[in-house]
């Protein structure tokens, strides 16, 4: 497994990342996605468990 602080820390960068608009952080989000393969949701976008962004009507 993974070392707890490890997963504290990547939790953290990325409630961190998600207030601001700097170049770094929209490159960690990419990094996210190309790794992940999830797309990070708008500030104010919540889905119910288990529910997708597509499954909304918009």
């Amino acid at each position: 497994g993974v070392p707890a602080p490890v997963l504290s820390a990547a939790l953290f960068e990325r409630f961190a990342s998600r207030d601001e608009d700097h170049y770094a952080n929209q490159l960690l989000s990419a990094m996210r996605l190309q790794f992940g393969g999830h797309h990070e949701l708008p500030t104010g976008d919540v889905l119910e468990a288990g529910a997708r962004k597509s499954d909304q009507a918009g």
